[in-house]
């Protein structure tokens, strides 16, 4: 694993930050339905050791869908330039995730299908209100599964569910001029599921990436923050 401060360490300096010597400024919303624990505070230091003043606002837990569906809602009102939207495979699959074969293959294609169109609808929703950049994350292809080992025998498994999903969202937004795709699938192997998640949250509904990784992610997403800003080689125009 690549160096990286503590979380500890970012929220100690988030709370000295100081705009004085800022050249750039941004305006930053996270959407989603995991625990992000830390994750704007780290994006504001990290902006601020880039001379970059950030503000940022944090959407209620899993509230993404009434944020953008609502015209009149704080999102719109803080009227980001940067907009990350970041959803857990169980949050979207509901009681699926633990009981995939409860109901046909055609129904869990179905299924797949009707949330796919759902995802891509509150995208398109959303560019088409505002003058932000949209990052999607792409859902986690999960390892863990309550089958194990019959998993792979089954036809249009888990594992298969999500990776349409994220496909068909691909082929859809992929070409969208406001939208980019963040691969969070990616991530999560990187620095494996296990470290990253803890499944005995899952059961609870309380999705955290871990406190450890929170740093790591937050500077995935600078990349996006500095394009935006044209200060690397990729711009987001």
């Amino acid at each position: 694993m690549f160096g990286e401060e503590k979380l500890s360490t970012y929220l100690n300096r988030s709370k000295l930050l100081s705009n004085v010597d800022c050249e750039n400024k941004i305006r930053v919303a996270i959407l989603g339905s995991f625990t992000l624990n830390g994750l704007e505070e780290t994006i504001r230091v990290k902006c601020g050791d880039k001379k970059i003043q950030c503000s940022t606002y944090i959407a209620g837990y899993n509230q993404y869908n009434q944020e953008i569906l609502d015209e009149k809602s704080e999102l719109y009102k803080f009227s980001s330039d940067i907009t990350f939207l970041i959803i857990d495979t169980r949050s979207v699959l509901g009681e699926l995730f633990f009981n995939p074969y409860s109901i046909s293959v055609e129904d869990r294609k179905q299924f797949v299908k009707t949330k796919s169109d759902e995802m891509i609808n509150l995208a398109k929703i959303f560019v088409n209100k505002t003058q932000s950049k949209l990052i999607i994350s792409n859902f986690v292809i999960p390892t863990y599964s309550p089958y194990e080992i019959n998993e792979a025998r089954e036809k249009f498994g888990l594992q298969d569910m999500v990776m349409t999903m994220n496909q068909n969202i691909k082929n859809e937004l992929g070409h969208e001029p406001k939208i980019y795709l963040h691969d969070l699938n990616s991530f999560i192997t990187k620095f494996g599921e296990n470290n990253v998640f803890d499944y005995k949250q899952f059961f609870y509904g309380d999705v955290k990436i871990s406190l450890d990784h929170i740093p790591y992610l937050a500077e995935e997403f600078m990349g996006y923050v500095k394009a935006v800003l044209g200060l690397n080689k990729n711009v987001l125009y």
